[in-house]
């Protein structure tokens, strides 16, 4: 079956759940899988909200990968979530998790003060799967992605990441990063900010 990219569906988000765990949380499957699935759950909730459009790629009948923009100004994919009701029906209750999402949004917020160029559009997630690995899938992603911000009169974006993330194909693909930003002068953690342009 060829590969096909189409617009994301709620059926899908099993298969984004399981991307994002496999891709971020591989030490805490090994050790508390329950745990590594609700940290995936979150992830992908968050990034969906934060999204105008969202884009994957099937390839035999199996999603592999997924493509989140968020355009500025536009409709929002879904309703805000209430955080709070919804971590506690997750079992969220460790403050340890908590503050590593709290950090992340402050790293962020810093990071996008520090930010000098304008910009029409965030990359919110862009993942795939190990399986999609030598078929082309991700430059191809990718592509529609970028075409997609087209379309929305997107010419920069931004997208956030950190030190925990592969960011060799951001860097292949011509992005530049700001000045990284990190809590302490002694901590190896670092939070990235890219810009490129779809053009």
């Amino acid at each position: 079956m060829p590969l096909e990219i189409r617009p994301y569906q709620a059926a899908d988000f099993d298969a984004v759940k399981a991307m994002i765990q496999e891709t971020w949380y591989p030490d805490v499957t090994a050790e508390d899988p329950d745990l590594a699935a609700r940290l995936a759950d979150i992830d992908a909730k968050m990034r969906l909200e934060m999204g105008t459009f969202a884009l994957v790629a099937d390839y035999d009948a199996e999603t592999l990968g997924i493509f989140i923009g968020d355009v500025q100004g536009a409709d929002k994919l879904q309703a805000p979530l209430d955080w709070e009701a919804y971590l506690k029906e997750l079992g969220i209750q460790d403050k340890t998790v908590l503050e590593v999402l709290d950090r992340e949004r402050e790293a962020n917020a810093c990071l996008d003060r520090g930010h000098q160029e304008a910009y029409q559009g965030v990359l919110q997630l862009f993942i795939l799967s190990a399986r999609s690995r030598g078929k082309g899938i991700g430059g191809k992603l990718w592509r529609a992605g970028l075409e997609a911000f087209r379309d929305h009169g997107v010419d920069d974006f931004i997208l956030h990441t950190d030190s925990d993330c592969d960011v060799s194909f951001y860097d292949y693909k011509g992005l530049v990063a700001d000045a990284p930003f990190s809590f302490d002068d002694k901590d190896a953690f670092q939070y990235f900010l890219y810009h490129g342009k779809t053009r």
